[in-house]
């Protein structure tokens, strides 16, 4: 599945930098064989010291909602959505689907096409 070339970038630097560049490796291994997820108590802990750090409230799985916004707004079908988040039905792929504040920005587009 292809990323945005920013996001490439960065993360085959970070690849290169765990001295890695297999594909199948994980981005954020738990143990130095790049092999094993973190288990939950170790991600828990890991993600709760990054949300102080940096301020941010939301949930780490708050990102995917963000991902799944963000890639409807740049006009991916309900369809496209669904395959990317790997979802069966568009309940849950609508559910990913969180208001991006950009009702005036459609009130006007809209009014241009009357």
């Amino acid at each position: 599945m292809g990323l945005p070339g920013a996001i490439s970038e960065v993360i085959l630097s970070h690849l290169k930098a765990m001295g890695t560049i297999d594909p199948e490796a994980l981005l954020f291994p738990y143990q130095d064989d790049f092999s094993e997820h973190y288990p939950n108590h170790a991600l828990n802990r890991l993600w709760e010291k990054i949300r102080k750090e940096t301020g941010y409230k939301g949930s780490i799985h708050s990102l995917r909602h963000f991902a799944g916004t963000s890639y409807g707004m740049t006009g991916a079908t309900l369809r496209e959505i669904m395959h990317r988040l790997g979802h069966s039905n568009t309940r849950t792929a609508m559910i990913y689907q969180k208001n991006s504040g950009r009702e005036l920005e459609l009130v006007q587009r809209l009014d241009s096409m009357i």
